[in-house]
């Protein structure tokens, strides 16, 4: 009997798939990851590439706010001394005395404001066919600019020397000047009474009033006037007499005055002067 035996292909093909059964009946499930391993050593670096082209300027970005100031410098050396400047002239001083008129021989006192502070004065007076004469000399102005000094007599003017309105002059130190006008005269001013009064009163034109005055200087001679009563608007004379030894009068007059009222004014021999009003009604 003839034996068969299979042939060489078939034989590998079923090793193969024995092979194959085998190693799927010992694969198992797939286990856990393993733990990263050690990084490798890098590697050299390569070559420089070539430089690129440079890129088109940025735009301009905004301004910054300004720093803090830094500390002031020490000061620097001081320049030079400038040219001695010219003594500046108070243009307000002005100069008074206290009395209108006096005599060479009169006591008086001069003031004076608006001077340079500190400033020294000298008070001069000035007469027509006279030399200048130093009335008082190196007055000291005060802190306010101004000064007072009182003249005692003006020394070197005697009374048949007398010019009349005269100036005096005041000149500081400094530059500034003022001046003021004096009336010097050759005998005494009698002071003038600041009480001075008269009274009138009603009266019918035609017909007569008394007419009464006091507070005059003793014995001085009072003239009385109607104020614009002439046709021209002057002063017309009413009537006139001599105060007594108490300075007071009494004077009877006749009125001619049309129907109104009128203003009396009393003028004094030695300056004293009064007012009243008159009132004259028509005659009945």
């Amino acid at each position: 009997m003839r034996q068969r035996f299979p042939s060489p292909g078939m034989v590998t093909a079923l090793l193969v798939s024995v092979f194959a059964l085998m190693a799927l009946a010992c694969t198992g499930p797939q286990g856990s990851a393993g733990q990263a391993g050690l990084s490798g050593n890098p590697g050299n670096p390569g070559a420089s590439g070539v430089q690129g082209v440079a890129g088109e300027p940025g735009l301009s970005g905004m301004p910054g706010n300004p720093g803090n100031p830094g500390p002031p410098g020490a000061p620097g050396p001081m320049g030079p001394a400038g040219a001695e400047g010219t003594a500046g002239v108070s243009p307000g001083a002005g100069l008074m005395v206290d009395k209108a008129a006096f005599t060479v021989s009169e006591a008086l006192t001069v003031t004076g404001s608006g001077f340079i502070w500190n400033e020294r004065v000298n008070i001069i007076l000035l007469s027509a066919g006279s030399l200048p004469l130093i009335v008082a000399g190196d007055v000291m102005v005060n802190e306010a600019g101004a000064f007072a000094v009182k003249v005692s007599e003006i020394t070197g003017q005697t009374p048949d020397r007398a010019g009349g309105v005269s100036t005096l002059v005041a000149r500081g130190s400094s530059g500034s000047v003022a001046t003021a006008p004096v009336n010097i005269v050759a005998n005494p001013v009698s002071p003038t009474s600041p009480s001075t009064s008269i009274v009138a009163g009603v009266v019918e034109t035609g017909g007569d009033i008394t007419i009464w005055g006091s507070g005059f200087m003793p014995d001085e001679v009072v003239t009385i006037m109607a104020i614009g009563t002439t046709s021209d608007g002057g002063d017309r004379i009413i009537t006139g007499d001599q105060a007594n030894q108490f300075g007071a009068l009494m004077v009877d007059v006749t009125i001619s005055l049309d129907p109104g009222v009128y203003t009396l004014k009393a003028f004094g021999s030695r300056g004293s002067e009064a007012t009243a009003p008159l009132v004259v009604v028509e005659e009945k």
